[in-house]
């Protein structure tokens, strides 16, 4: 009976042990870090220009937030996409990860201050790779500016329990001073898609006269990257031909596209139509 009693008592002893083990790997979360990226851009006075909600580096499971974005509306228009679902990043949609596409979609915007929240409806799918989780476009002022947007509150989820800790980022938008009236204007066309639309087979024309390695991404309007090339070195009023094949050698599906080309910290973009 003694042996038997220390048997068991040590039994248990081991399973509390194990629970508390598991407790603890469970609470061992690592963290979510989201960023809005890039972390600093410099566009040109007037210009358009997005910014991306990112998971910037792998961590713990999810498969929903609420994220609270400030910025101020005195410097930056906000411009919202007409459905504001087609807002959602490629982690939400399906673009770049194993969800369904099926989701809880929220976008407020009041003042200065950007609300969202966003949960799959997939049956036991989580998020965990990085890549866009949001997209938010902006209309640069007219004058030199430098300003930031900034993540204000960021909670995430996985099927309804809080996921912590949250490491966040915030992005510096610089607009840099403009020596005359005619540069304005030649800074609003740096980059320029040709013809548009186009059928199949374009050209992206920098029309400024810097060089230097050079990042090119093609988008579509749920920030889900179809064509990429990079880094490569673009000289001065350099011509880049894309003949409308994504990355996975398809043709991609005729609609609204962005181009994107970032070279240092200099974003210029350019939306273009591409019929099929």
């Amino acid at each position: 009976m003694q042996n038997r009693s220390w048997n068991m008592s040590g039994l248990l002893a081991a399973v509390l042990c194990a629970g508390m083990l598991a407790a603890t790997a469970r609470d061992a979360h690592a963290a979510i870090n989201v960023g809005i990226t890039p972390a600093t851009a410099t566009v040109q006075a007037g210009s358009e220009f997005d910014v991306f909600l990112d998971i910037t580096s792998a961590g713990s499971a999810f498969n929903g937030f609420s994220v609270v974005l400030s910025y101020n509306p005195a410097v930056l228009t906000l411009l919202p996409t007409v459905p504001s679902s087609l807002q959602e990043g490629c982690l939400m949609t399906g673009g770049c990860s194993a969800a369904c596409g099926n989701t809880f979609h929220e976008f407020i915007a009041a003042g200065d201050s950007i609300a969202v929240n966003d949960y799959l409806f997939c049956n036991q799918i989580t998020l965990s790779a990085p890549g866009h989780l949001y997209r938010l476009r902006f209309r640069a002022p007219v004058t030199a500016q430098t300003t930031s947007i900034s993540i204000r509150r960021a909670t995430f989820y996985n099927a309804g329990l809080l996921v912590n800790p949250v490491n966040t980022a915030n992005t510096t938008i610089q607009i840099p001073q403009s020596l005359g009236v005619g540069d304005d204007i030649a800074a609003l066309r740096t980059l320029r898609v040709e013809p548009n639309p186009a059928f199949g087979r374009l050209q992206l024309v920098l029309e400024d006269g810097k060089s230097g390695l050079a990042q090119i991404d093609i988008m579509d309007l749920q920030g889900r990257v179809v064509r990429q090339w990079g880094p490569v070195w673009l000289g001065p009023h350099a011509r880049v031909e894309w003949n409308g094949i994504d990355s996975a050698g398809k043709q991609a599906a005729g609609g609204l596209y962005l181009a994107r080309i970032q070279r240092g910290t200099q974003i210029q973009t350019s939306h273009f139509v591409l019929l099929r």
